[in-house]
């Protein structure tokens, strides 16, 4: 186990800000407008809230005990964040919703699974790490596929549905 240093602690609180905003960024042109800002608010609840699964898995909110698991919980998954994603989707019934939610997971993962650790395809996969790259391309990505969205379907700004 890793001693927790305040180098290491203040890197894993940092994660918090980090994730989210990240989550804003690559969501960003779906809610630039004021009718569509319970869309910055999904994207940064989902940015920063997947990082509850730590302290759930941790069974503990002691900063040590949760930067002690051998990996990420399967909360960190493409197959939670699909299916996150989804749910949202459905509730809310629009596609940009369900949107913004997989794509500020995503960004989250992209970003934790760069550092290693993540069970990015559980259950078909064990312990993944990606190249810091992917991470780098990844965010311009799902920036562009936001930016796509809100170009090819007007309403994704400025109604209610998507």
């Amino acid at each position: 186990m890793l001693a927790l240093t305040f180098e290491r602690a203040t890197h894993a609180l940092l994660d918090i800000p980090i994730n989210g905003a990240t989550a804003l960024l690559v969501t960003a042109p779906l809610f630039l407008r004021p009718t569509r800002r319970g869309l910055a608010l999904l994207a940064l609840a989902a940015g920063v809230l997947l990082d509850v699964d730590h302290a759930v898995a941790a069974r503990s909110i002691n900063l040590e005990a949760m930067l002690s698991l051998p990996f990420r919980p399967v909360t960190h998954s493409l197959t939670f964040a699909a299916a996150a994603a989804l749910a949202t989707g459905l509730v809310a019934r629009s596609a940009v919703v369900a949107w913004v939610a997989f794509a500020a997971l995503l960004s989250h993962l992209l970003r934790d699974a760069a550092g290693g650790g993540v069970l990015l395809f559980w259950p078909l996969g064990g312990v993944t790490s990606v190249p810091q790259m992917l991470y780098v391309l990844g965010l311009p990505a799902l920036l562009l596929i936001s930016y796509a969205i809100r170009k090819t379907r007007p309403g994704a700004q400025g109604s209610n549905r998507g």
